[in-house]
């Protein structure tokens, strides 16, 4: 039985007000532990009730709780067919109130691959006729993708988008066919067509078509479906070469300009966006459409080819002309605020070194952060968070009880600071903060890490697992007494006002006995102003709610 280790580094707790947040939170039943009960997957909410499937006993099952007392209403054996083959379940969501499959199957016979959306009957939550929406021809791999199972190269490249209110898309790449490279170097499938369908709230065909970008290649890194038919590409060009390394021969690829691109999916024209990022070096990016209309494209910029040093924002009116380019370098103090001491010794000796030789001095940098939202907020502010993340591998060598060397190798995960930066409703730069958390585990994926994010009007909530150290006033607090603090996680919650003020409050704990954590991966917003939450522990897990101020 491999040994799941979670534990939480410490940060002095300053600069919150604290509160109690326990009032807010309901929770079921704890449902017992069973190595045969994997953790539920939402399909999502219609206002009495939350959908969400799980697997017992290695069937798959779908299950409705009511959302007011958390308790089950009607559970039952979730089977995916078309012509007595199995389907896969590629996704799941709520479509007009209504929890909705999207399915595949690949006849390996014909090479084909369909696609279809199956709606679940709310009272029985029986599985509808299969409708398909899409089908495509899948030729075998030989040499690219040919170690991946058939099911992940049946639904490769294949893309679905919902807008907001309720329309449906269908996109991929590689137009109709995906083909084994024909030599090394070449793109295995074509980056710049693709076709689509759009379905309505009904689920009924609105249009088809297909693209042909004006690029050789085109890589997508964040599309939208907007509720005017409209999809939009946040992307780039890009060049293929190829570099020997280690004697082997691998693909490189030099990004080029950045374009939004805007399909019209029911005649297939296009209109294509640059994004003039003069000459700044982009870290991360990612882009939202706007309510006022327009669009606004946002990351994290860097000066020395690795690392954050500072962040910008682009922003687009209802024309798709451009009102707004800037850009904020972030200050060194607020770069080190979680620095040790001697980690800013260490970058002072190096740099007098450097300023002795006539180098250019070392500037501090954030390392390693990834976006995760770009959110707008009702007073046309929009709210960016980045977080931390990376893994340390370490393997060592060792000698068995036989006597044989062995090695073994141990995975750290950290899940570490948020970056939140806002910009005005002009998209100039207003204020930023660092939201100071720790988190690291071992062998587990980060299953415990991390964290979720609810907008509440101008607020905006992070939760996560913490220490209740960083909680807990410790001073006069035996080591004893201390010690306890540190090894109970607790549910906190992070709240970001429109100022960007810090408020931290205690969500929850469990008894010693329990000893439950946050799965945040499985939380959701169930509504406007409910969150569901989920949380597992030695002895079973529980779901829960949080209500929102």
């Amino acid at each position: 039985m491999r040994l799941l280790i979670l534990c939480f580094l410490l940060l002095p707790f300053v600069g919150f007000s604290q509160t109690d947040l326990s009032k807010n939170v309901k929770w079921s039943e704890l449902y017992e532990k069973s190595k045969k009960v994997a953790e539920p997957t939402v399909i999502g909410q219609d206002g009495e009730n939350i959908y969400i499937i799980r697997f017992i006993k290695k069937k798959r099952y779908i299950e409705k709780y009511s959302l007011n007392s958390l308790t089950l209403k009607r559970s039952l054996l979730l089977e995916l067919e078309f012509n007595d083959k199995d389907l896969t379940l590629i996704d799941q969501f709520m479509f007009d109130d209504q929890p909705t499959l999207y399915t595949n199957f690949y006849n390996k016979k014909t090479e084909k691959s369909y696609f279809f959306i199956q709606t679940v009957n709310t009272n029985t939550l029986t599985v509808g006729k299969p409708i398909k929406v899409a089908e495509r021809d899948i030729q075998k791999s030989k040499g690219f993708m040919s170690g991946y199972t058939t099911s992940f190269r049946a639904r490769y490249g294949a893309k679905m988008k919902r807008s907001e209110d309720g329309e449906l898309g269908i996109f991929w790449t590689g137009k109709h066919e995906m083909k084994s490279p024909p030599k090394k170097g070449d793109p295995p499938h074509k980056t710049n067509e693709f076709v689509g369908a759009l379905y309505d709230a009904n689920l009924k065909l609105k249009s088809e078509f297909e693209v042909k970008l004006p690029w050789e290649n085109f890589a997508t890194t964040k599309s939208i479906l907007s509720n005017d038919g409209i999809y939009y590409m946040l992307g780039y060009e890009y060049e293929l070469g190829e570099e020997k390394k280690l004697l082997r021969n691998r693909i490189t690829i030099e990004a080029g300009q950045l374009h939004v691109v805007m399909v019209d999916t029911e005649s297939g024209e296009i209109e294509t966006v640059d994004i003039d990022t003069e000459e700044m070096e982009i870290e991360m990016l990612t882009f939202r459409l706007l309510s006022k209309g327009g669009f606004q494209v946002a990351g994290l910029t860097s000066e020395e080819e690795k690392g954050v040093s500072g962040t910008f924002a682009i922003t687009f009116d209802d024309s798709f002309e451009e009102v707004n380019n800037n850009s904020h370098r972030f200050e060194d103090d607020f770069i080190t605020t979680t620095w040790s001491d001697r980690s800013k010794k260490k970058l002072d000796k190096k740099n007098k070194k450097e300023d002795k030789k006539g180098k250019q001095k070392s500037v501090p940098v954030f390392y390693n952060y990834y976006i995760d939202h770009l959110i707008e907020k009702p007073d046309g502010t929009t709210t960016m968070l980045a977080e931390q993340y990376y893994v340390r591998v370490v393997t060592t060598t060792y000698t068995d009880s036989q006597g044989n060397m062995r090695t073994r190798t141990t995975y750290y995960y950290y899940y570490n600071d948020i970056i939140a930066v806002n910009f005005d409703a002009k998209g100039d730069f207003d204020w930023k903060t660092l939201v100071e958390k720790k988190q690291v585990s071992v062998n587990d994926g980060g299953y415990y890490s991390s964290y979720f994010v609810v907008p509440n009007e101008n607020e905006i909530n992070i939760v996560y697992n913490d220490s209740e150290s960083n909680i807990e006033e410790t001073e006069g607090l035996s080591a004893k007494e201390k010690k306890a603090l540190r090894k109970n996680v607790i549910g906190v919650q992070v709240t970001l006002d429109a100022e960007g003020e810090q408020s931290k409050g205690k969500l929850f704990e469990f008894t010693e006995e329990v000893k439950m954590r946050l799965v945040p991966k499985v939380c959701t917003k169930a509504g406007d102003d409910i969150v569901f939450i989920y949380a597992k522990g030695k002895k079973g897990h529980k779901l829960g709610t949080i209500k929102l101020d």
